[in-house]
């Protein structure tokens, strides 16, 4: 029958596991001294003495479950502390380096955005001026009725694409 031993240390866990398996160690019923005849029919003493180191081992075995147990839950969760300190720690400067980006690509959108109303501005100006020449009234209400609806297709655009880069900017992603 193999046999191991629990060594003591500065553990109160292992210590105790220790104290008891060398108890038990002690209370072996099977001695060698004893009769073969003793051995298969044992008498009302030793029949108790065995249940009881029976039911001694058994106690022993649950208080190792419960102590491995608790000690499986404490270190589970100081890897989880230290994984979640990992986590924040890890997760400023991702953060930090993705609001700087944010704010430069939002500039710059903006900007462009800017330089194309401008440019669109300028055009329509242009475009109004040619149509307010226009001789044929009909031609020129309808001249005019195009370049407004131009001009709030544009500014929808615009809205919209700026709708979206807000949508862009609110996604993230799902593990």
């Amino acid at each position: 029958m193999a046999r191991y031993e629990i060594r003591k240390n500065d553990d109160p866990i292992r210590s105790k596991m220790a104290e008891i398996d060398t108890h038990v160690s002690g209370c072996v019923y099977v001695n060698k001294n004893k009769s073969f005849l003793k051995k298969l029919f044992p008498d009302r003493n030793q029949r108790e003495l065995a249940e009881h180191e029976l039911r001694l081992s058994q106690t022993e075995f649950q208080f190792r479950e419960n102590a491995l147990r608790i000690a499986r839950n404490a270190q589970l969760q100081a890897i989880e502390e230290m994984y979640n300190d990992y986590l924040v720690r890890g997760k400023v400067p991702i953060r930090r380096e993705r609001a700087a980006f944010v704010a430069e690509q939002r500039n710059i959108l903006e900007t462009h955005l800017q330089n194309l109303s401008e440019e669109f501005e300028i055009s329509m100006m242009i475009s109004y001026k040619k149509a307010e020449q226009i001789s044929i009234p009909s031609m020129k209400d309808r001249k005019l009725e195009m370049l407004d609806n131009t001009i709030t297709d544009y500014y929808d655009l615009i809205r919209q694409l700026k709708e979206n880069f807000r949508q862009i900017l609110d996604e993230s992603v799902e593990s």
